[in-house]
């Protein structure tokens, strides 16, 4: 069963990212599904901010891949965009297999391109529009053993 999270603006998303960063552990990998302008990047930008990255996070949709480094005590992250992969013969001609195996958190946007190529034991995010686009429901899925609230969220 899902978590659920109901966010109505960027910042309780964002906050959402925070708070779900303090239960990564290195080498995590989150896989986050939802429309265009569902609010992937903006819940990567929290999670990256709960990790002590500290540089400004963007979409990596051009590049494919953006890696940022942590402060001291913080973990890195790698921040995929799969949307312009065609399938998962284009993740491993790229590498990004190898990239997912490290010590640093992985976010993959647009997973469903890719999926055969990534790991059963990631996170599940889908981001879907709610209320006439007013709203996002967060629906949050754990891998097996992880089963954990995200503290300080309201759930519905």
């Amino acid at each position: 069963m899902p978590e659920r999270y109901i966010s109505r603006t960027s910042e309780e998303t964002e906050n959402l990212g925070i708070s779900l960063a303090k239960q990564l552990l290195p080498g995590d990998i989150l896989l986050l599904f939802g429309d265009l302008a569902a609010g992937k990047t903006t819940l990567t930008r929290g999670i990256a901010k709960g990790l002590g990255v500290i540089d400004d996070v963007s979409s990596p949709t051009f590049t494919i891949m953006q890696q940022y480094a942590a402060g001291p005590g913080g973990l890195a992250l790698n921040h995929f965009d799969a949307y312009r992969l065609r399938d998962a013969d284009d993740w491993y001609a790229e590498g990004f297999d190898e990239l997912m195996y490290t010590d640093a958190v992985s976010v993959i946007e647009w997973p469903e391109n890719v999926l055969p190529a990534l790991p059963h034991n990631a996170f599940e995010i889908r981001l879907t529009f709610i209320e006439q686009g007013k709203a996002r429901q967060i629906d949050l899925h754990y891998p097996a053993g992880r089963e954990t609230a995200v503290s300080g969220k309201e759930t519905d």
